[in-house]
């Protein structure tokens, strides 16, 4: 069998009886498909995360969903925001689309991602991050995992 991008998630999380539908599966397992892809698809991150952490978008991407917390995330931002500021002068004020902006997530200054509630609880700014990526690679990673098993996919449109 030749090797493929979701080999391990398909084999070890996935159940025989997947209705098909990526949102259907446990939150874990999306956030596992979504850092395979983008570790393994690494151009991608330049839409993931704004044009300030272009240096330092695996960084993020690892404390994201592997090495940190929802606060490590946040304060990595913050500081990579900082950093990048005093290096090219440049006021994070005025500049959003330096400094909050991506293909991936839109304006995560004033959008979903500030203030977003689950219920009752309020979700932690990498929990809206993470939400976002995925809502942004969701079709993608269920075409290729749909395709990888060998079943078709429409890719969001009706046949």
């Amino acid at each position: 069998m030749k090797n493929t991008t979701f080999d391990e998630i398909i084999a070890w999380h996935i159940p025989s009886d997947w209705d098909h539908c990526l949102a259907s599966l446990p939150e874990a397992v999306l956030d596992h498909a979504v850092y395979t892809w983008l570790a393994t698809h690494k151009t991608w991150l330049d839409d993931c995360f704004p044009e300030c952490a272009y240096e330092r978008s695996l960084e993020l991407l690892n404390v994201l969903y592997r090495d940190g917390t929802d606060q490590q995330f946040a304060e990595l931002m913050n500081q990579i925001r900082q950093d990048y500021s005093e290096k090219h002068q440049i006021a994070e004020r005025g500049n959003k689309d330096v400094f909050y902006f991506s293909e991936a997530t839109g304006d995560f200054e004033s959008d979903s991602l500030i203030g977003a509630f689950n219920g009752d609880r309020h979700l932690s700014f990498a929990e809206c991050y993470r939400n976002d990526l995925y809502l942004w690679l969701e079709d993608r990673i269920e075409g290729v995992i749909l395709d990888e098993m060998g079943l078709e996919h429409n890719y969001g449109g009706d046949l």
